[in-house]
């Protein structure tokens, strides 16, 4: 946890009396802080979390981004809200489009929303580091609400795959070589408030090891056979992935 005050402020005050208990205090959190200058080995028994603006990395971009993290620690998830996903690899019926505050999941974010019964959009997980296990992908997902709120259950669900590309260099088969990772996995919602709240859907279970020669994607099927009519109201609203050592 972060470390608190030892007094309440405003209570060091001129001629204050410091205790042998406060200075072990003071030594005991200075040992523990993370070293901004010269760095160092850290093992802290909770996660460390960013609010706020979060946490910049300065002088890296684009895919650098991955060789900013040296190694992966075990439990550790990435996650980015779908809005961030600017294009995606391959859609129809779908769209990026703003999730205003009126909407179920009560935020104002963009976010990748299906608008059309049943139909696929493929978004790639990016910024992932080059070593490492992936073990599971998770996306968040909720009715978009407004029109497209649903009365009932559709009766086709979402579904969830994750994909795994590589590049095939041996003839004849020279260029990318596309193969699903995992099982399919179908929206587990099964009442109508479920699938309408904020919730997840996740493939779980994998052991992919990776690399400099590998890039992943997801794609999500959308809904089919919701009150009876021919628009699907999915919002992909964050997509997480878990990784270890």
């Amino acid at each position: 946890m972060a470390f608190g005050r030892l007094r309440p402020s405003g209570l060091w005050v001129p001629r204050s009396a410091v205790t042998p208990a406060e200075f072990e205090t003071f030594d005991e959190n200075l040992s523990n802080a993370v070293d901004g200058a010269d760095g160092g080995a850290y093992a802290p028994t909770n996660p460390i979390q960013f609010g706020g603006d979060g946490i910049e990395f300065a002088g890296i971009s684009g895919d650098n981004v991955r060789d900013a993290i040296p190694g992966i620690s075990r439990g550790m998830t990435l996650s980015w809200p779908s809005g961030a996903l600017l294009e995606s690899l391959a859609e129809t019926g779908w769209v990026r489009a703003s999730l205003t505050t009126g909407s179920n999941v009560g935020v104002d974010a963009w976010t990748w929303q299906g608008t059309v019964s049943g139909n696929k959009v493929v978004l790639p997980l990016v910024g992932l580091p080059r070593q490492g296990t992936l073990v599971a992908v998770r996306i968040w997902v909720a009715s978009r609400g407004g029109s497209g709120t649903p009365a009932d259950l559709p009766v086709t669900k979402p579904t969830l795959k994750v994909f795994k590309t590589i590049w095939d260099t041996a003839p004849p088969n020279y260029g990318p070589v596309v193969s699903q990772i995992g099982t399919t996995t179908t929206e587990p919602a099964t009442t109508l408030a479920q699938y309408r709240e904020r919730h997840y859907v996740a493939v779980t279970g994998l052991s992919e090891s990776l690399g400099l020669q590998e890039a992943y994607s997801i794609e999500i099927a959308g809904s089919s056979g919701d009150s009876g009519d021919n628009t699907d109201d999915y919002a992909i609203l964050t997509i997480e992935c878990d990784l270890e050592e």
